[in-house]
């Protein structure tokens, strides 16, 4: 989540999904994505800020993490995206990641707080037919939901760099508008993230930061983040 203050509500289920899921760490942004001005503060895109140089830092030499960011969209912006869309899902290059199918599968599986299915995609640049694609878009193509593939963001460039593994996570305001569908949302992303084996106890839930961060440490465990 690196947009709490522009993409709203995406802080309040990020900060569920770290509770629930015993995540080492959390990063949370403390400004708005254009504080300054258009994208001076979107620590998604910026590699000079605080927020990237903590991920760098977090993600270690050999990138034994995977790295979940929260974001939002409204659905109204995007007409081409097949009706009642609720999620987007992407791992960032293309491709289609076992977290990416573990979580596309579990939203696609879950009533909304009206008793309505979720309806979630993911980017990839994957052929139609490639059975992947067909399994977390169905007849729909990957590249439908490249505007919101996550592509360029310099967090998942860096993790992917390093062996590591990323999941973008965009959620539609009807998600984030709606307090019990927020809690639906965090109890789905937190069941994916305990149920893929990841190659270390460490699984960093990003949040997003710019300005002054301050750490807690609890042992070996990075409890608590906060910027100002």
């Amino acid at each position: 989540m690196p947009h709490p203050r522009f993409d709203t509500n995406s802080w309040d289920i990020g900060a569920k999904i770290f509770r629930q899921s015993k995540a080492r760490a959390a990063l949370m942004a403390g400004a708005h994505r254009n504080t300054n001005g258009q994208g001076t503060a979107d620590v998604a895109h910026l590699s000079n800020s605080v927020f990237h140089e903590v991920h760098k830092a977090w993600n270690g030499i050999n990138a034994e993490i995977t790295a979940w960011q929260i974001h939002g969209f409204n659905g109204a912006n995007h007409p081409g995206f097949p009706v009642g869309t609720d999620v987007v899902l992407s791992s960032g290059d293309g491709g289609v990641s076992s977290n990416v199918v573990a979580l596309d599968g579990l939203f696609d599986s879950t009533l909304d707080s009206g008793g309505t299915l979720l309806l979630s995609h993911a980017y990839d640049s994957l052929a139609d037919n490639d059975p992947l694609n067909i399994l977390v878009n169905d007849s729909e193509s990957g590249m439908t939901f490249s505007d919101l593939g996550g592509t360029t963001n310099v967090q998942g460039i860096y993790s992917r760099g390093l062996g590591g593994k990323f999941v973008h996570v965009e959620l539609e305001q009807s998600i984030r508008f709606n307090a019990v569908n927020r809690d639906i949302a965090a109890d789905v992303i937190t069941q994916a993230i305990v149920s893929v084996p990841e190659p270390s106890t460490m699984v960093l839930l990003l949040i997003g930061c710019v300005g002054i961060c301050f750490f807690v440490i609890k042992g070996q465990s990075m409890i608590y983040l906060k910027c100002l």
